[in-house]
This record gives C-alpha cells, structure tokens and sequence, in this order.
C-alpha cells in the first residue's frame, strides 16, 4: 500500500484517527494550537481507549508506530500537498484565527468546489450571526 500523507484539522478527535492512519503507515499532519503543535512535534501523542476483550485501556503512541506525524497551525499547511483532508474538530474550533481560512483554501483547492466544507463554514457563519444576535453586546461569544 503506497504511503499517504493526510491534513487533519482537530486534536484530541483527530489524534485517533491519525493515530489509526500512522498504524497502517501514512504521514500524517494536524492542525493544532501552537503551543500544542511544538508540544507533539518533541513528544508525539498518546490515545488511550477501551478494548472490550481486555480489562483497562490499551495506549498507543504516535513514536513507535511506522507513519510519521507532525502538527502546526492552521497557516503552516498548503491543502494542495495532501491526498486526503479530515475534518475532526468541534464546531467552536472552525472560528479559530485561520481556520476559517483553511477551510475556504481546502474547499477551492485545485479548482473545485467542495459543498461540505462550504455547508460546514456557512454553519459557523449562521452560529455566529446567532450568538451575536443572542448576546446583550452584540459581539459572538
């Protein structure tokens, strides 16, 4: 099976996946908040999960498997160098400074038009509009 190298956009519900996708060799990147990027980049990640054959959790960690993992922020990625983009995170964190913007590169890249990924920013958009409109400020909270 040819190596893959995959975009990840969420940590703790992207690092299973990638952690499933490292298992079987491809390369994965996640987009994280900074100080959490530089802290997987030294350390790597560990997922922890139930198995129902055995007593207790099983832990996997990201070092010992034979796909490789790198994280940064939503700027640190060009969509176009990936063969395969997951969008793993919690809604709150589509508003995140230059996520939005990931996505709108994500959706157009190589020409194309992706309806999920523009569904998923006109959702955040519709969200926010009704925090606004909710909050005694005006401003999204």
């Amino acid at each position: 099976m040819p190596e893959h190298n995959v975009l990840i956009l969420g940590a703790s519900y992207g690092s299973l996946l990638a952690s499933k996708l490292m298992l079987a060799g491809h390369h994965v990147s996640l987009v994280y908040l900074p100080d959490e990027a530089s802290l997987i980049n030294a350390e790597g990640f560990r997922v922890r999960m139930p198995l129902k054959e055995r007593e207790g959790t099983i832990e996997i960690d990201s070092r010992a498997l034979p796909g490789k993992v790198y994280a940064g922020g939503p700027a640190d990625f060009d969509p176009r160098n990936f063969d395969l983009i997951g969008l793993a995170m919690q809604e709150p964190q589509y508003r995140s400074p230059g996520v939005r913007g990931l996505l709108e590169a994500i959706a157009r890249q190589n020409g194309k038009e992706h309806p999920a990924i523009d569904a998923t920013v006109a959702l955040v958009d519709r969200r926010l509009e009704d925090n606004r409109a909710q909050s005694p400020s005006g401003r999204a909270a």
